[in-house]
């Protein structure tokens, strides 16, 4: 049983591995095509050409697939979150009024939850980055890609030297109140993640003895 619900963490993990590869390969073309675009500007007036136009189409192709990858990932990178806190909350059991059903949950009711399930938590290092991927995965996901409504909104490219591509998402006729929004690298993001499950093992293995399911492996046995 532990087997099975944690491999699902897994499993989503192994498939943010195949996006990130896919999200290098786009970001090297995507700025192939853009130096290419930007190459045929140079000292030349007028017109587009036949070849600009078609380099300007590669590079808008570009564009969107690199923008497909990067937030795929971020649809799965959240996925991945929620799963850990479903598989948390199967091992060590439910508490009542402190759900861990996603991985928003888990930010707001950790502490809740470990003081109904008496579970220690080793140092605030588990606390600070589960609250960093809130910050950087999930709410990223809810309201940049999944829940953002603004008809205002226009999505463009950032790059910075070494060619690593990020989603910025900017508002036409911008209020005092809007702000330009920046995607994290995925990269950066799975070594977060990275970082994560490696304390998340750390919590398990320490509270290992507060397990629901060895109760479970339990009551089956004396039946």
């Amino acid at each position: 049983m532990f087997a099975f619900s944690f491999s699902k963490v897994l499993r989503y993990y192994e498939f943010l591995a195949i996006i990130l590869e896919r999200c290098k390969n786009a970001g090297t073309e995507f700025h192939a095509t853009l130096n290419a675009l930007q190459t045929s500007f140079k000292d030349r007036e007028g017109a587009l050409s036949t070849e600009q136009s078609r380099l300007l189409e590669n590079n808008s192709h570009s564009t969107l697939i690199l923008h497909l990858e990067i937030e795929s990932f971020y649809l799965f990178a959240k996925i991945l979150l929620d799963k850990a806190a479903r598989a948390l909350e199967f091992y060590f059991g439910k508490a009542q009024r402190s759900p861990l059903d996603s991985h928003d949950d888990l930010t707001k009711n950790i502490k809740k939850y470990a003081a109904a399930r008496n579970i220690s938590i080793p140092g605030e290092e588990l606390l600070e980055i589960v609250g960093r991927l809130k910050n950087d995965v999930s709410d990223y996901r809810d309201q940049e890609i999944a829940h953002e409504k603004s008809p205002r909104s226009m999505k463009g490219t950032a790059s910075d030297a070494k060619g690593t591509a990020r989603i910025t998402t900017l508002r036409i006729y911008p209020t005092e109140k809007d702000k330009q929004v920046e995607s994290k690298p995925p990269e950066e993001v799975l070594k977060q993640i990275d970082e994560y499950l490696r304390l998340l093992i750390i919590y398990i293995g320490s509270n290992r003895d507060k397990t629901a399911l060895s109760q479970v492996t339990e009551t089956k046995t004396n039946r």
